[in-house]
């Protein structure tokens, strides 16, 4: 082989890795975001069965620390709503109040 040949065939190879590369990163994106929104129902059945449990755990005791701690879990829930809402934001994601916004999500 020439020396323009084997210079030539290295391009290839480069231009043939560098498209793999994004092909890769690209393919990494969707399975970040397709893990998100898999993992969102999840995530609401966790935080349902711990409040149940902690709801649960306070028992019939008394009626102002049942509300108390009614009162504590709900304002973690909106703090924690509010946090992931501020993440995907920042993150320039749209918001996923619908299944199409979720689907849109996704696919991007």
């Amino acid at each position: 082989m020439h020396l323009d040949d084997l210079k030539r065939d290295v391009a290839l190879r480069e231009a043939n890795l560098v498209n793999r590369r994004s092909l890769a990163v690209a393919d990494g994106k969707r399975l970040a975001a397709a893990a998100r929104a898999a993992a969102t129902p999840i995530r609401i059945g966790v935080v349902g069965m711990a409040t149940g449990f902690l709801m649960g755990r306070g028992g019939p005791t008394t009626a102002v620390g049942n509300q108390a701690l009614a009162a504590s879990i709900t304002s973690t829930i909106g703090l924690i709503g509010a946090l992931v809402q501020q993440v995907t934001a920042r993150k320039g994601l749209p918001p996923a109040h619908t299944a199409a916004g979720a689907v849109d999500i996704v696919e991007t």
